[in-house]
């Protein structure tokens, strides 16, 4: 499974940031860390949002959340979309 996925990754992002190739986006999430996410299809759409701090003692503080308003092709801040 993962080689099958390793194989197919690249055939299925879709990089939006002009400036950057996949080569600088993949060292960047290998030396930044990242969350990656996954749009389920439903005929309701909901997208709840968090921001949140993580301090180096682990506390997790809250400060903001909201509805994201889905829409267009390009998320606001993406380098990259995952497409199927």
């Amino acid at each position: 499974m993962e080689n099958h996925i390793n194989k197919s990754f690249s055939s299925h992002l879709k990089m939006i940031a002009h400036d950057i190739t996949e080569s600088i986006f993949f060292e960047k999430l290998h030396n930044m860390g990242g969350i990656v996410e996954e749009f389920l299809e439903g005929e309701i759409k909901m997208s709840p949002s968090v921001q949140c701090v993580i301090g180096p003692d682990k506390v997790i503080e809250i400060v903001s959340t909201h509805d994201q308003l889905l829409g267009g092709a390009r998320p606001r801040g993406a380098g990259a979309l995952l497409q199927r």
